[in-house]
């Protein structure tokens, strides 16, 4: 599997229109969880709507977002510009 930036674009490739947008609203507003309102309004869909609900469900379920309904988040995964350099111990 790509990583970083080319497995967000990889999976978007393979999303119905309803999970690729939620993605996306989810993965532009990284760092800051979204509520299930909000996201649903970033995807322009009804935060109550089936297709919407669906779509976070499968979401959920391919692990590319996680987090309760008043906390959304993209998964780190999909993003490369986490801090890659080593941890340095600390010595007494």
């Amino acid at each position: 599997m790509p990583t970083g930036a080319e497995l967000l674009e990889h999976w978007r490739a393979r999303l119905s229109k309803a999970e690729r947008l939620s993605l996306e609203a989810l993965s532009d507003a990284y760092l800051k969880p979204l509520s299930l309102e909000e996201a649903a309004a970033r995807a322009g869909y009804e935060p109550n709507g089936g297709g919407f609900r669906l779509a976070i469900g499968k979401l959920r379920s391919l692990e590319l977002i996680r987090g309760r309904n008043d906390e959304l988040r993209a998964n780190d995964d999909l993003f490369e510009y986490r801090s890659a350099a080593p941890r340095r111990v600390r010595r007494r």
